[in-house]
Parts: C-alpha cells; structure tokens; sequence
C-alpha cells in the first residue's frame, strides 16, 4: 500500500513457531541461538497509543514474559514526529504512495 511505511512480519504463538515459519519463508535463515537472543524494540511515542487497552495489556504481557526468558526489551525513538505519525501529512503521503502503486 505505501512503500515507505509497509512491512513484512509473521504472528505465531511462541518462538519455536516463528523458526518454523521464517524457516520456510526467508531465503538463507539462520535460527535464533539460546546463547544469543535478538534484542526486541518498542517504539516510543504515539504509536503505541494506537492500540486498545485489551491489546495493550496482552502486549505488555509478552514483553514481560520475553524479558523473564532472557530476553532484551529496547525502548526506541522512532524516525518521524508523533505529529506526523497520527496526523494528515502521513496519510497523505500514504494516499499518495498508494495512488502511484496502483495507477494502473
């Protein structure tokens, strides 16, 4: 839909359900470790207050369980303004990626 915001993921359950899927899925995959578990970002700011509190909650859960297992919880800033994120120029700017994608 817009390039500039649009990415790629997979929702499993667990981790071992993840290995399976990015197994088959990603050309050259190399699996998680145990000695050496990937560092998990959340982005600070607005985005976050996009989802509801039931969500929040639930999410809020696995990021206390993923820290209980070992692993790295990092908060991060984001490349955009807060303003942006939830305000008109990013939906125009989608609108307009949109419109050149699918012109044809």
């Amino acid at each position: 839909m817009s390039p500039s915001f649009d990415t790629i993921g997979f929702f499993t359950q667990d981790l071992d359900s993840m290995q399976l899927a990015s197994s088959h899925l990603l050309p050259n995959w190399h699996p998680f470790s145990s000695d050496k578990k990937p560092v998990l970002g959340v982005p600070n700011g607005v985005y976050m207050s996009f989802m509801s509190d039931e969500v929040r909650l639930a999410f809020e859960h696995q990021l206390q369980s993923l820290n209980k297992a070992g692993y790295t919880i990092r908060h991060v800033d984001m490349p955009w303004d807060d303003a942006f994120l939830a305000g008109d120029p990013m939906i125009r700017m989608v609108q307009g990626e949109m419109a050149q994608i699918h012109e044809a």
